[in-house]
């Protein structure tokens, strides 16, 4: 059995072909036997290698919590908020789920302008969207990735995204005419039946389930709500 320690202070290591290197910078690298690098920005990670040809590395912390990962690199550091700006992807398996959120929070952009007659839904800046002012018009919806980039190349066949847009309706209530994804025609199914007029003194939820089916092709589940 071989281990591995990495400190702030100094890398020491019993695992053959190794030596001791003081550190440099508070950004510490440790090598797994497959080659691969551990990389450690705060605190003291300890590895342990059963064999020299597993890729199953177990790491535990100061504070006794684990870490566990299937050859690659490990970077560690100190809690703080990270932003992810690709996608990621949480495989589950057969007998467990791919992730658990105790809580999380969500995006929503609150707008004093009334909805344009023309609305578009950038789902890369927002899942939600509220508009506090009253309409002055019926509106028509195009739902898109953002100014550059379609939402059919954000998303893969198979996969779904739900955005949410709330306006306000005074004495005088308007309503989403059409729904379009890209600026493109798509198949468009409402709960119950079409809107054919909005709800006044009231927040109109429009609720829209976009579901990839091919490439540009998507069916779109829409709702409108009434909230007094």
């Amino acid at each position: 059995m071989a281990y591995g320690f990495v400190s702030r202070q100094n890398v020491r290591s019993t695992v053959r072909g190794s030596e001791l290197q003081p550190a440099t910078t508070s950004y510490l690298g440790g090598v797994k036997i497959d080659g691969s690098t551990i990389t450690i920005s705060d605190g003291v990670i300890r590895a342990e290698m059963v064999t020299a040809t597993t890729t199953t590395v177990g790491l535990s912390r100061p504070d006794n919590t684990s870490i566990t990962i299937n050859a690659g690199v490990l970077s560690a550091s100190a809690d703080v908020v990270r932003n992810m700006t690709a996608k990621q992807t949480f495989d589950g398996t057969t007998t467990s789920l791919a992730i658990k959120l105790v809580n999380a929070a969500e995006k929503i952009t609150i707008t004093s302008v009334a909805v344009a007659a023309a609305a578009n839904l950038v789902v890369t800046d927002q899942s939600i969207q509220y508009h506090t002012a009253n309409s002055t018009a019926n509106w028509s919806v195009n739902i898109l990735g953002n100014g550059g980039v379609t939402l059919d190349s954000l998303m893969s066949v198979g996969e779904t995204v739900t955005v949410v847009h709330m306006v306000t309706n005074g004495s005088t209530a308007y309503y989403a005419t059409t729904v379009t994804v890209d600026s493109n025609a798509s198949t468009v199914k409402w709960l119950s039946s079409v809107p054919t007029s909005g709800n006044s003194n009231a927040i109109d939820v429009y609720t829209y389930t976009l579901i990839k089916r091919a490439e540009a092709t998507f069916t779109v589940l829409a709702s409108q709500s009434k909230y007094v």
